[in-house]
């Protein structure tokens, strides 16, 4: 496939978020296995090169994920949540 792997997407993604997912979980912030869920959805989504092109036309921060992101509202809420209380 010419895609990048779903985890390195999710981890640019949520880098360009300003959401340091290994570091919440690592703080307990994030459990395990909602970050294993979010791994999952990335992996089973349908559109992996729609978020490649998304993750490398964005600016180094956005402020939001794209509206069709599988984990679109966990991630706002993530950043809504862990991040304004960091």
């Amino acid at each position: 496939m010419g895609f990048e792997n779903s985890d390195l997407l999710l981890h640019k993604l949520t880098r360009k978020l300003g959401l340091p997912l290994d570091q919440f979980i690592r703080d307990g912030k994030l459990p395990d296995d909602i970050a294993a869920n979010m791994a999952r959805n990335c992996e089973s989504c349908a559109a992996p090169a729609r978020c490649e092109s998304f993750v490398s036309e964005q600016p180094e921060t956005i402020a939001a994920p794209p509206s069709f992101c599988v984990n679109c509202r966990l991630l706002t809420f993530l950043g809504k949540t862990l991040c304004s209380n960091s």
